[in-house]
């Protein structure tokens, strides 16, 4: 189990979020130095020696991508706070007005 926080709390996927504990696996993103300029991170782990993204997205041309490291097994899955998270980057990778689940 690890917190994670957010790095940007003004972007409509995390605006209004609260950082969260989740119980998950935290695999690390290696980012190539040319395209690591280029992402825009949401959110991080934050588990002392170990703060890295966890959270990230990017525009590209139209398109819209979100990636989180997030999600690995069933355990993850019942946090409101990912269901949460990953509904609102559909909307928003959609290009949609992004709403909270119900």
């Amino acid at each position: 189990e690890f917190k994670i926080v957010f790095t940007d709390n003004e972007h409509p996927i995390t605006k209004g979020m609260k950082p969260f504990m989740i119980h998950d696996e935290s695999y690390r993103d290696k980012f190539h130095p040319e395209t690591e300029d280029k992402l825009h991170h949401l959110g991080r782990i934050d588990r002392g020696k170990e703060n890295h993204s966890m959270i990230w997205i990017h525009e590209y041309g139209d398109g819209r991508l979100f990636n989180t490291g997030l999600g690995h097994d069933e355990k993850a899955w019942p946090n409101p706070a990912l269901q949460k998270l990953v509904i609102r980057a559909i909307y928003w990778a959609a290009k949609k007005p992004v709403k909270d689940p119900k």
